[in-house]
């Protein structure tokens, strides 16, 4: 879509990458109890996906300005909805600052995004959401106290190697 050209080996790495969250998720384990938390997990994988090549897309035409107030609009709009549906009715001042601070840290890592994609090809930026996987594992020990198994510190060195190769193969690229 973007016409931006991958060669062999990058499109192993990304597929590798997705084979180490995979090894994660264990999909395989997931039949038993798929439920809608999994389908909105899936559809909001989706959509990030759509999202950075049309914001790629979008970086030829509109500035970063332009883009986050867009992109932040449409998202309130279609969105909000939702989140008065399910508003709580008795809200304390630490579950307010838990939102605002997560509103903040999303609008940041949403504006580096875009402005990564404005000088950044998308084939080069989308493997990095591979480490979120890792980050959720690191959570799901930190928060939860749920340590990860074999098989997830496997397929996290997965994604780290493939992710390594992939822009080793890119910094080579450049070098030549």
């Amino acid at each position: 879509m973007l016409g931006e050209r991958l060669k062999l080996l990058q499109w192993l790495c990304i597929f590798g990458g997705l084979g180490g969250v995979a090894l994660v998720i264990r999909p395989w384990t997931l039949s038993d109890s798929l439920s809608w938390p999994y389908l909105i997990s899936f559809g909001m994988a989706i959509s990030t996906a759509f999202y950075q090549l049309f914001s790629r897309m979008a970086s030829r035409y509109d500035s970063l300005a332009t883009s986050q107030v867009y992109t932040t609009l449409a998202g309130c709009l279609i969105f909000a909805p939702l989140a008065f549906w399910t508003w709580p009715e008795a809200l304390d001042w630490q579950l307010l600052l838990i939102l605002s601070v997560y509103g903040l840290l999303g609008g940041l890592a949403h504006w580096f995004m875009t402005f990564a994609l404005s000088f950044t090809p998308a084939s080069i930026i989308s493997p990095l959401f591979y480490s979120n996987i890792l980050w959720v594992v690191l959570y799901d020990a930190l928060l939860f106290r749920k340590p990860p198994t074999a098989l997830t510190i496997v397929g996290c060195l997965v994604v780290i190697a493939f992710g390594l190769l992939f822009f080793r193969m890119g910094r080579k690229a450049k070098a030549a």
